[in-house]
């Protein structure tokens, strides 16, 4: 993450205080007096408490976002979608490059996935990858109805967001490969059905 280092402290201490209290119990004065900052320095980067976790999320989010639109805005406008194996070859440097970026950043997303975040991180998450599957799908397959569709991101995103939030709760067991390659061949089968659809 692209935040300077101090925020990053204070970030990295409040994710430590929740696996033992809810964020409302958190207070800035134990933050402040634990890494040894100011409060004026706790407020140059967060409003509040609840704005440390606000930051990260928006954070997480923003580069998940980046991930996805950096090699697959266009992505699919390539793919053989007559072809399982060929979409799933298409799209594995990408949804493995995404998988990476989650690996990178599990310290943060089990803290937000603790139930004292009062976060439902996995719902903002199949969100982002809901809007983006959606822009990128109707733009390949602007010849269908719209509500078929939609149908199918649906599916997809939420079958994706599944394997994500699995692999996250038991604490990241598998690799990122087995993670990209359970995930699209998931993917591959759905997208290949709806191209073939008529």
């Amino acid at each position: 993450m692209a935040l300077p280092e101090t925020a990053q402290l204070i970030i990295n201490h409040t994710i430590k205080l929740l696996e033992t209290k809810p964020i409302t119990s958190i207070s800035i004065v134990e933050v402040t007096s634990s890494l040894q900052i100011s409060r004026v320095t706790f407020y140059k980067y967060f409003r509040n408490i609840r704005d440390v976790l606000d930051v990260l999320v928006e954070e997480l989010l923003l580069g998940f976002s980046q991930k996805l639109q950096k090699k697959n805005t266009h992505l699919l406008d390539f793919v053989n979608m007559n072809s399982s194996s060929a979409i799933k070859a298409t799209l594995y440097d990408n949804a493995l490059g995404v998988d990476k970026y989650f690996y990178a950043n599990r310290k943060y997303i089990k803290g937000l996935l603790f139930k004292n975040s009062g976060i439902d991180f996995i719902s903002m998450l199949q969100a982002v990858y809901y809007n983006h599957f959606h822009v990128a799908i109707e733009n390949v397959l602007s010849m269908y109805d719209k509500k078929i569709i939609s149908r199918y991101v649906n599916y997809m995103a939420s079958g994706v967001t599944a394997i994500w939030q699995e692999w996250f709760i038991n604490n990241f067991d598998l690799s990122v490969e087995t993670i990209t390659n359970d995930r699209l061949d998931m993917l591959a089968p759905s997208l290949m059905e709806l191209y073939t659809r008529k």
